[in-house]
């Protein structure tokens, strides 16, 4: 396992001095290491906004985002500022690229640190490159097909359907899921079921070929043998609540998830947080996951296109 400092440039300040005025004074030399390697980690410095995260990607130019489709739990903070997904701290994260699952998708984020776990928690990062490399066959075969996401939600069981498209209105989830591209019904007993194609790779500037989806996050050999066993008797093998086959419809077999989780622990980079640190990193360049962690830990994230337009246009609500 490699250490991040290999990959992820520091930038030391002192608490006397406003992490937004460093980006401002700093910005030549971040806007260097971003282009050169993908991700910066400013340390040192106060940040006592609860907007950090925003104010920073605003400052460095390119437009603020919104997240389309909520895939996992997280609460609004202010303006386009978010938590970090809400999961229990007991649960690893694993490694994904930001809205892979979609069309359209962040080019950079930022992540400023509000509370430090008292034991891990550390944000885990992966060389994309890396990662595209090792998978080889099996990137080729996902940049091929494709993939194809199916949620349904079903009250109690994984999150409701109102905090992924924020909204109380059935017909806003319909006008919602059409502009992302997503086939929406509700299933006799009131469920919501949505499925939607998205890319299982996408084409880096200089022609290289980049593992970019999350079907290892969304199928359905992340759920325990015997609960998905459950699930299916209950309510169908087409109705558990997360599901991701090739875009032809195929399924992806289990073998090739696990491969897909080995290849990405093998990249693993963690991150052991600071109080205040705030990290900018490119989403084509680098995956990014949670370790599990004991006491409090928070992280606000922020959005954005960057100066570099996406490489395909975002659809946000």
């Amino acid at each position: 396992m490699s250490n991040y400092l290999e990959h992820v440039e520091v930038i030391r300040g002192q608490a006397s001095h406003d992490v937004l005025s460093a980006v401002s004074s700093e910005r030549a030399r971040i806007e260097a290491a971003l282009r050169e390697r993908g991700a910066v980690l400013l340390r040192g410095y106060a940040a006592g906004s609860p907007s950090t995260a925003a104010d920073t990607l605003r400052a460095l130019g390119g437009e603020l985002l919104d997240d389309a489709f909520w895939s996992t739990p997280r609460s609004g903070v202010t303006g386009k500022t978010f938590t970090a997904t809400e999961y229990p701290k007991d649960r690893t994260i694993a490694l994904h690229s930001e809205m892979a699952y979609m069309k359209g998708w962040p080019r950079f984020l930022s992540f400023h640190s509000i509370d430090v776990a008292e034991q891990g928690g550390e944000t885990s990062l992966a060389n994309l490159d890396d990662v595209s490399r090792t998978l080889g066959p099996i990137l080729e075969t996902f940049a091929d097909k494709g993939v194809t996401y199916r949620r349904t939600y079903r009250a109690g069981i994984d999150i409701p359907w109102q905090k992924a498209f924020r909204t109380e209105d059935p017909k806003e989830v319909e006008t919602v899921a059409a502009r992302n591209g997503m086939h929406a019904q509700w299933l006799p007993d009131g469920a919501l079921q949505t499925a939607h194609d998205a890319q299982g790779a996408v084409k880096a500037e200089d022609g290289r070929w980049l593992w970019f989806n999350q079907a290892h996050v969304f199928h359905q050999s992340n759920v325990p043998a015997q609960h998905r066993t459950m699930l299916a008797q209950m309510f169908g093998a087409d109705q558990l609540p997360r599901d991701a086959t090739f875009g032809d419809g195929t399924p992806i077999p289990d073998e090739t998830i696990a491969k897909i989780h080995a290849v990405l622990e093998q990249h693993t980079l963690p991150v052991a947080w600071e109080p205040a640190d705030v990290l900018v990193f490119d989403n084509m360049r680098f995956m990014h996951g949670r370790l599990p962690y004991e006491g409090s830990r928070k992280l606000h994230v922020a959005m954005s296109t960057g100066q570099q337009e996406p490489t395909r246009t975002p659809v946000f609500a």
